[in-house]
């Protein structure tokens, strides 16, 4: 897909993906281990990300980003980075319509293999039974692994969520951040 991208640096590695043209947002975690390697190495704070077509194959043209925005309660970053041609996601403008059981997926980056799209379901639109921040999450059953943190959860052709943690118990399982935090977020630091 022309529109996700895979963001890695020094081992840290996930998945990023368009909200308009000149800006990306991924998980938060992504950009915070990003960060700490960078100024372990006293680089400039931009991150690297690899582009991938929609035939899956690696791009020539390599992608510098700047973190613009971070929240580490959320685990959410908005990144920005002008003058590339990203083909936006559609951000569903609520949870009102998803329903526990219907099948989304994610795009993501798993162990730095891009594209692969996870396919699964719903199984919670909060997840009032676990503890904290989590509970304010969605829970699916979708099989992740390291580098998808960052990847879009899709329903009917819109993104409702985006990835951050991935579950070893209930197996097979995730954390997203609903797509209303994801609207807060980037009306906060983009209007």
């Amino acid at each position: 897909m022309p529109h996700e991208e895979t963001e890695k640096h020094d081992g840290v590695s996930g998945t990023a993906w368009a909200i308009d043209n000149d800006h990306m947002i991924t998980a938060g975690h992504v950009c915070e281990s990003a960060t700490e390697a960078h100024i372990l190495k006293k680089a400039a704070e931009e991150l690297r990300l690899q582009q991938h077509g929609s035939d899956g194959l690696l791009l020539d043209e390599e992608i510098f980003a700047r973190i613009i925005a971070f929240d580490p309660v959320k685990d959410i970053c908005l990144l920005e980075s002008v003058g590339h041609p990203f083909v936006p996601l559609v951000l569903a403008p609520s949870l009102d319509d998803v329903e526990v059981e219907d099948p989304v997926y994610t795009l993501g980056a798993p162990k730095s293999t891009f594209p692969v799209r996870t396919e699964g379901h719903v199984i919670q639109l909060n997840a009032e039974d676990w503890p904290g921040k989590f509970k304010e999450m969605l829970f699916l059953k979708l099989d992740i692994d390291h580098g998808s943190s960052g990847g879009p959860v899709m329903w009917a052709g819109q993104v409702i969520g985006m990835t951050v943690i991935l579950l070893r118990y209930p197996h097979e399982s995730c954390f997203a951040v609903p797509v209303h935090h994801l609207h807060e977020f980037i009306e906060e630091h983009l209007h």
